[in-house]
């Protein structure tokens, strides 16, 4: 491997197979990088661009949308992808509300804390409870543990719990 030092930029290097090396300073003009990388594999035309999800509207957008993609999928009876949506709808409305408060929220952790945190404002634990059904979701889409029903059951409370942070936002 390669070592960049003296203020050389670090470079996604492409190797054999479909895959990269990345190198220390990956995430330095990610947004680039990933424009470079769909363009190659879709061989999309150089005018078109991919939209990063940066505003809290942006993250209550796909919350909304995520949870319409989940009851899609569950109808095709897809129960794995209906949940795993689910749990996004859930983390994106999470979302929508710390990055409006400024607080972290690109890990699990820090989503589970911004749920404690709210729950604790509002003075209501149904946020707490209602998020653990998503990461119930979640956790089902690696484990296709839970019936359709339960699932269905799931992403109705997912859908209180988007409205609620709605009303928290």
């Amino acid at each position: 491997m390669a070592q960049y030092g003296g203020g050389a930029q670090p470079r996604i290097q492409p190797f054999k197979g479909n895959g990269f090396v990345l190198y220390p300073g990956w995430r330095t003009n990610l947004y680039s990088r990933i424009i470079a990388i769909a363009q190659r594999i879709t061989g999309w035309a150089e005018n078109r661009r991919i939209e990063l999800v940066t505003t809290g509207t942006d993250y209550s957008t796909a919350a909304t949308q995520l949870l319409v993609q989940a009851r899609q999928e569950l109808a095709r009876g897809d129960v794995r992808q209906a949940s795993e949506k689910g749990w996004e709808a859930a983390a994106q409305a999470v979302k929508a509300v710390a990055e409006t408060r400024g607080w972290r929220h690109r890990s699990h952790a820090a989503l589970f804390n911004a749920v404690d945190r709210l729950s604790e404002e509002v003075n209501s634990d149904d946020l707490n409870s209602l998020f653990h059904v998503a990461s119930n979701l979640h956790s089902n889409f690696y484990e296709n543990c839970l019936s359709p029903r339960m699932v269905r059951v799931g992403l109705d409370r997912v859908a209180e719990f988007v409205a609620l942070m709605g009303e928290v936002e």
